[in-house]
């Protein structure tokens, strides 16, 4: 039996499930708005010398019927607050909600710990995000070519780098989802990766809030390579031929994608990275700039992998599948 661990409306684990229904594996999906319904919540027992995990409702029935997991992402984030809804305008209402998450936070911890002892896990339940900046000092470590990179409160700081490495960009420290403001509508803020130009470096304070600031690279192309237990498929995306797109490529147009072949070398790193990292799936950023350097930024161990994987036809949520009925 195959768990698949994902959230309301993932895409990605729809297609995988497809294959897995062609493959005949059994398998269940549990969403992670599952674990705050208490009628499909699973339960841990430990009582003597053993330790079980039961699921209600269509889920497996035991533990020891799952053989493989894939942890796409969960997507929980609040407990559920309707049994406390009465107290909303005491003073505590919001030191109960904190009390709340944090036990649903260690549940969660323990229901995925349970499920690593005895099956083959695809992602990470613990490193569904991880610190930009030190999967960046790892990388520079290990030998990948990293940009150079500033993180400061100072505007002092900032000119300084600016001198020295000419045009920077700046971009969040963490894997922001961004920011939502219900007024009259509702607007939601994105977080992208912008140019710091001598006009907006001008206009900033002499203090500010902790900012990541790194070198512009020239771009002859942008990289995204999704990672499978030791395979890399590497897509090119042909950003620079597009203003809209040639400082952060996520801002969709119909660039040109294609697959691509890494340098052995940077290959090899990559795979030595997400060894350390504990990552056996993610979604690898990089640059090729037009002196020939292959430049890492980041990883993402749950980021999308399907504009990966459909423009290139690497059929990547098959392979997924494979893995995990190869377990089942």
């Amino acid at each position: 039996m195959v768990l698949l661990i994902s959230k309301d409306l993932e895409p990605s684990t729809d297609k995988v499930i497809d294959w897995l229904r062609y493959m005949g594996t059994p398998f269940r999906r549990m969403n992670g708005s599952d674990l705050l319904d208490a009628a499909h919540a699973p339960t841990i027992q430990v009582s003597g010398s053993q330790t079980d995990m039961h699921f209600n409702g269509e889920l497996p029935d035991a533990l020891s019927d799952i053989t493989a997991v894939w942890y796409r992402r969960d997507g929980t984030k609040a407990p559920d607050t309707r049994p406390i809804a009465s107290l909303q305008t005491t003073g505590y209402y919001a030191d109960i909600v904190h009390h709340l998450s944090q036990e649903n936070a260690i549940a969660k911890k323990a229901l995925f710990a349970l499920l690593a002892t005895n099956t083959r896990i695809l992602g990470n339940f613990n490193r569904s995000s991880v610190n930009k900046i030190e999967v960046l000092i790892t990388a520079q470590r290990l030998g990948l070519d990293v940009p150079a990179t500033l993180i400061t409160r100072s505007k002092k700081e900032l000119q300084a780098f600016f001198d020295t490495h000419g045009p920077v960009i700046t971009k969040a420290l963490w894997e922001s989802p961004g920011i939502t403001i219900k007024q009259e509508k509702t607007i939601h803020y994105t977080s992208y990766t912008e140019e710091i130009t001598p006009d907006v470096l001008a206009d900033i304070p002499e203090t500010f809030f902790y900012s990541l600031f790194q070198e512009k690279l020239e771009k002859e192309l942008d990289l995204r390579v999704f990672y499978l237990n030791g395979a890399c498929y590497a897509m090119a995306i042909f950003s620079q031929m597009d203003q809209q797109t040639k400082v952060d490529f996520r801002k969709y147009t119909n660039n040109r994608n294609v697959p691509y072949l890494l340098p052995e070398n940077v290959r090899l790193l990559i795979i030595q990275l997400m060894q350390l990292m504990q990552l056996n799936t993610g979604s690898l950023d990089f640059v090729k700039t037009r002196s020939g350097r292959y430049v890492f930024l980041e990883v993402n161990p749950v980021g999308q992998y399907d504009m990966t994987s459909v423009p290139c036809n690497y059929q990547l949520d098959k392979k997924i599948a494979q893995y995990l009925s190869h377990h089942a």
